[in-house]
């Protein structure tokens, strides 16, 4: 059994995050909203809530950056993959870069689906200009 806390752990929630994209925006500051797709156990709830908190809060945002998970050599979960659920760690495309299994998931082929399919629906929703950034492999929606 492994634990699963709130994986992420934010320390702040999707209410308090629109609010300070308002209230910033309203006082003439840029914002800049940067996702993680594709995080352990990442469900297609989760998908759909961070959809739905693009969709409500686009107006407020210059950009949104959009990046994949990747477990990294010295990281947290890498050093406690059993904690967060993992198994079959694997070099992937680097040595520092590793593939992983979800004990009770998504084995890797289906998260790299989930990831492309996360991608795609934050990017319908921000429903602005794209480009992507190659030196850091993220996509800007503008």
């Amino acid at each position: 059994m492994f634990y699963v806390p709130c994986l992420m752990n934010k320390g702040f929630t999707s209410a308090q995050a629109s609010m300070t994209l308002r209230d910033t925006f309203e006082l003439g500051i840029k914002n800049s909203i940067s996702l993680l797709t594709g995080y352990p156990y990442e469900t297609q709830e989760d998908i759909n809530q961070t959809v739905e908190l693009i969709k409500k809060n686009k107006k407020y945002a210059h950009d949104v950056q959009i990046y994949r998970f990747e477990l990294k050599y010295g990281s947290l979960i890498y050093f406690a993959p059993e904690r967060y659920g993992l198994m079959n760690l694997a070099p992937n495309y680097s040595s520092y870069i590793f593939s992983f299994d979800e004990s009770n998931g998504l084995k890797w082929e289906q998260k790299l689906k989930q990831q492309e399919n996360s991608k795609k629906q934050i990017i319908k929703a921000a429903h602005k200009n794209v480009r992507f950034n190659w030196k850091l492999k993220i996509f800007l929606v503008r």
